[in-house]
């Protein structure tokens, strides 16, 4: 719903302003050494989900 409403209403200056404000975020994650705990939550939530369909 809001993806289309904004590819409607939203001009080209909208979009580079958009650009602009995202592209000046960081990766929070970024430098850290998480993929591991990553690794481990994604089992996690691929187990629990496997258990649940079963």
């Amino acid at each position: 719903m809001i993806l289309p409403a904004a590819l409607r209403y939203l001009t080209a200056d909208d979009w580079l302003e958009l650009d602009e404000a995202f592209g000046a975020n960081r990766d929070p994650f970024s430098g850290s050494e998480i993929e591991g705990e990553m690794d481990r939550l994604f089992s996690l939530i691929v187990s629990t989900v496997s258990e649940s369909i079963h």
